[in-house]
């Protein structure tokens, strides 16, 4: 609903004015906190993008994780990763978003 956008949004705003271009203080830290809205969105996006990543061969500390929600409605439940998608689908993917596609259409340019 548009009420419940806009409580979103000014939640947004506030975490973003608390947060942004602050120091750590609490942590004896000179890192300043930097917020950015994140190019991916959602988190089945998030899910569908990080599925077929070296990431999730990667030692279990250094993986994304997934959370769900408990029964009281908290972000607590981790969430097993589903299956990688197909070999054919993991390239397609890479060829579409990748280098390899900016080469091919230089390549095309080239011969035109």
């Amino acid at each position: 609903s548009d009420v419940y956008k806009r409580q979103y949004q000014r939640r947004v705003r506030a975490f973003y004015a608390k947060f942004h271009g602050k120091s750590w203080p609490k942590f004896n830290s000179v890192k300043i906190c930097a917020l950015a809205y994140a190019r991916i969105q959602g988190k089945q996006n998030l899910i569908t993008h990080f599925q077929n990543s070296r990431l999730l061969s990667e030692e279990k500390k250094c993986r994304p994780i997934i959370f769900g929600l408990d029964a009281a409605g908290r972000a607590t439940v981790e969430e097993q990763w589903p299956s990688p998608d197909s070999l054919a689908h993991r390239d397609a993917a890479r060829t579409r978003g990748g280098r390899s596609r900016g080469r091919a259409q230089r390549a095309r340019r080239r011969d035109d």
